[in-house]
């Protein structure tokens, strides 16, 4: 039987703190998704923090087909430009930047964070493509790195 529970805040504390330390490299977690997709990323930093995304398309994707939400849907991004496959498109919150092949790309709404404990992320991609993402987050703990 597989425990639907979230897990309590004691338990990721616990899993915090064993898991990391300030030592630890950035925490990476890269998926494959087929559209469309929810990601849940845990962040086991105290407080919420911006996410660097690269999203390399499989397939061609048609203009404003790609979308990244939070959640039930807020907090959304689109990209109103094409992407061919093998592109590198970066949504970067530390920098604020947008990126095809390290040329500014076009987007329309927010660059993505993470909620502190654990967050959902929406992954709407055209029927029947998939993309690699890659998600990249710096975990906080009383507003310095961990």
């Amino acid at each position: 039987m597989i425990n639907t529970e979230p897990p309590s805040a004691d338990v990721l504390r616990r899993i915090r703190d064993s898991a990391f330390s300030s030592a630890q490299p950035i925490p990476r977690t890269a998926i494959c998704v087929t559209s469309p997709a929810t990601v849940i990323l845990f962040n086991l930093g105290e407080v919420s923090a911006g996410l660097d995304i690269h999203l390399y398309p499989k397939d061609d994707m048609s203009d404003g087909s790609v979308e990244l939400s939070q959640g039930a849907g807020g907090h959304k991004v689109f990209f109103p430009k094409a992407m061919s496959a093998g592109d590198d498109v970066a949504l970067l919150a530390t920098t604020r930047e947008c990126t095809k092949n390290d040329e500014t790309f076009t987007k329309k709404g927010f660059h993505q964070y993470s909620a502190a404990w654990d967050s959902k992320h929406n992954v709407t991609l055209e029927d029947g493509k998939s993309a690699r993402v890659l998600y990249t987050i710096q975990q906080m703990q009383e507003g310095v790195k961990r």
